[in-house]
């Protein structure tokens, strides 16, 4: 694929961020509490995690989803830095998202 094949791919087939999925709710929650042995203590409720202590912690049943960027939040970017927006500039902003995914999340 030489240059201008790899510009018009990309002019014609944008790049997809992937869904956003729904936010998850907490399964538990996590108080520091200061009188009992390590300061922590594992809460079923939020309020009951409230009645203990106001520094609390939602605890998730899996790790948040990567969140890529969109063209919409990619071009404002680059605008803001003086990059010209175009198939190079994507390829470029997809290794960087790629390679922070796998650093990230294995």
């Amino acid at each position: 694929m030489d240059d201008f094949d790899a510009y018009t791919k990309h002019k014609y087939e944008p790049y997809k961020a992937p869904q956003v999925p729904a936010q998850q709710e907490p399964v538990a929650w996590i108080s520091d509490s200061p009188t009992k042995g390590n300061g922590k203590q594992l809460h079923w409720t939020k309020s009951e995690a409230w009645r203990w202590s106001s520094n609390i912690t939602p605890l998730y049943t899996a790790p948040k989803q990567w969140v890529g960027l969109t063209d919409e939040e990619l071009k404002p970017l680059c605008d803001e830095n003086h990059i010209m927006f175009g198939a190079y500039t994507v390829d470029f902003i997809q290794a960087i998202e790629a390679k922070l995914k796998e650093k990230n999340h294995g």
